[in-house]
């Protein structure tokens, strides 16, 4: 009896530690899948691109091979740009009056993305290709380089070659949707032309402004020798990176320094002095003006007959800081193509970010005659350019009926000039 119960108690030993192993591999099988190739979050997956030992990782901006090449997204605007265009349209100009904009006069013009690299082997030749634009190519000493010209919204390979011809990197990126701010001066504080930006990427129905087309800014003639090589600088990106093509001149006598031709080589010139704000306006539609500018209408005929051309194009048009006359202008423009007010009066408030001063929508103006003569001074004048443009010419409640009907029935612009202009800058 008492074998018998040792050899069940055997039995019964043997058949416990078979359940247990049993159990013990359905646990550690169920914990532990065979890795799926296909499952991207595997960590024990060889080709997991987010596995941080991959040597493949898309954080090394060196690595020639990485296969999640276009992954990172890099801004072409600095933070406090962007920060201010995320304030609510009522609230912006209070941002720039919150952060002393055009009082301490920082530069924010300017794109911040820069390609580095590790190298012996100089010079290193840097070339930024996308598709549908030239492919921008550099050539330095440095192992650093930040191009300044680069497109929003746009899918770009960076290629840097050494001394030797060796490929140092080789890396897809995107850059971010947005303002196209423009590196202009070599040095941010130094001399050059500043407020350059890029018409382009507003908002316009169901369409957009095209980039690389209009760019307002400041003045490109040096008003010493002094400040002559930081121009020179300027005039260089403008002609070799932008390849522009035409220089709109909104200053008159009192301020142009003489200018007949642009200082940009191979560049054509046109001169088409305003005032800028109410004094587009004549009496007959405002009964308050301070000044009315005669030369206004004839000025804007000679501008929106150039802007029907394509073969003008790239086009840059400044006054002396690219934030009054200029700031006229692009409303004009902007409202032909469909562009909103409140976009229009972002893009207007964007020189208050740079070395132009404070460009706010409540700011009153002095007005100067064209012989430098003092005339009076208008309140709100951004304002009320804009509430006189809505009574007096829309026909539709719209502000882009408003500006056709300024520059057709006041300036004599032909409505087949605006739509030229519409089927050059809108995509």
């Amino acid at each position: 009896m008492i074998k018998k119960s040792q050899k069940l108690n055997k039995l019964l030993s043997i058949f416990a530690l078979l359940l247990a192993i049993t159990l013990l591999f359905v646990v550690t099988v169920g914990c532990n899948p065979p890795a799926d190739p296909a499952d991207p979050t595997d960590p024990t997956n060889p080709t997991n691109p987010t596995d941080p030992a991959d040597p493949t990782d898309p954080i090394d901006p060196t690595n020639p091979a990485d296969p999640n090449d276009g992954a990172e997204v890099y801004a072409l605007a600095d933070g406090v740009t962007v920060e201010y265009l995320a304030e609510p349209f009522e609230s912006g100009e209070d941002y720039i009056d919150d952060n002393r904009m055009g009082v301490t006069q920082e530069a924010h013009d300017y794109q911040p993305f820069a390609i580095s690299w590790d190298g012996s082997v100089p010079p290193y030749t840097v070339e930024f290709s996308t598709d549908g634009a030239d492919s921008d190519i550099f050539v330095t000493d440095e192992t650093s380089l930040s191009p300044g010209v680069l497109l929003p919204d746009a899918e770009y390979s960076a290629r840097v070659t050494d001394g030797q011809g060796g490929v140092i990197v080789e890396k897809k990126f995107r850059t971010e949707k947005g303002v196209r701010w423009i590196t202009a001066r070599e040095d941010l504080y130094g001399a050059g032309a500043s407020n350059v930006r890029d018409l382009g990427g507003w908002s316009a129905g169901d369409k957009h402004t095209a980039y690389g087309k209009i760019y307002r800014g400041s003045k490109l003639t040096a008003s010493s020798s002094s400040t002559a090589a930081g121009y020179d600088y300027s005039n260089r990106v403008l002609a070799e990176r932008l390849g522009l093509k035409t220089e709109i001149d909104l200053r008159g006598a009192r301020d142009d320094g003489g200018q007949t031709e642009s200082p940009v080589e191979g560049c054509g010139y046109l001169k088409a002095p305003i005032t800028g704000y109410t004094s587009i306006y004549s009496s007959e539609v405002y009964d308050d003006s301070v000044y009315y500018d005669e030369d206004s209408p004839t000025s804007f005929k000679a501008i929106f007959d150039l802007l029907a051309d394509e073969s003008n194009y790239p086009i840059y048009f400044h006054c002396r800081v690219g934030k009054d006359r200029t700031g006229t202008l692009a409303y004009l423009i902007g409202a032909v193509l469909g562009v909103s007010y409140e976009d229009l009066t972002r893009d207007f408030e964007l020189s208050s970010l740079t070395k132009a001063g404070r460009a706010m929508r409540t700011r009153g103006f002095n007005y100067y005659d064209h012989s430098n003569e003092y005339v009076g001074y208008e309140s709100r004048a951004w304002e009320k350019m804009h509430e006189i443009m809505m009574q007096e010419y829309s026909t539709d409640g719209t502000l882009g009926s408003a500006a056709a009907n300024y520059l057709t029935s006041f300036c004599g612009v032909s409505q087949a000039s605006l739509d030229s202009l519409k089927a050059i800058m809108l995509v």
